[in-house]
């Protein structure tokens, strides 16, 4: 993973575009359905980019207790589960709203400060269980977001 997210940091392209090839290689390497870089802020969660287009809209907000995101921006670590039913995560407000069945995510930071998340989601169960290249590869997912973003 680490030359596509070298070529990607390093394209000439804007940095949207950036965000989506990182996206992009995050879906296909987790194997998941929607990758999102979020901003949150005084308990907002706004969309900066989505991958696929259509899912969200870039600008789209959401209370941050209605998204997983109000626990991962919580833990210094990664957050994860492949399978939410029958689980816990079932009750949370993500689960009934957005159908989200596996989850991965964590925290990216500017300036040393915690601005958002990076984070890939599937109404579906993935089928195996994440693994510590799995939590390496969105770290590295997630310093290269720090990188390449600006507010």
């Amino acid at each position: 993973m680490k030359p596509a997210i070298a070529d990607i940091k390093n394209a000439t392209c804007p940095t949207h575009e950036k965000l989506i090839r990182l996206l992009q290689t995050g879906c296909n390497q987790f194997g998941m359905m929607l990758g999102l870089v979020s901003k949150i802020e005084n308990e907002t969660y706004t969309v900066i980019c989505a991958y696929p287009d259509g899912l969200l809209n870039v600008g789209e907000t959401f209370p941050i207790n209605d998204t997983i995101c109000n626990i991962t921006q919580q833990h210094t670590t990664v957050t994860s589960f492949t399978k939410a039913s029958g689980t816990d995560w079932m009750m949370h407000p993500a689960y009934e709203k957005f159908s989200i069945e596996s989850y991965i995510g964590t925290i990216y930071y500017i300036d040393g400060k915690a601005a958002g998340t990076l984070n890939f989601s599937s109404p579906t169960a993935l089928g195996r269980d994440f693994n510590n290249k799995d939590y390496k590869d969105i770290r590295q997912l997630a310093q290269t977001v720090s990188e390449i973003l600006i507010f």
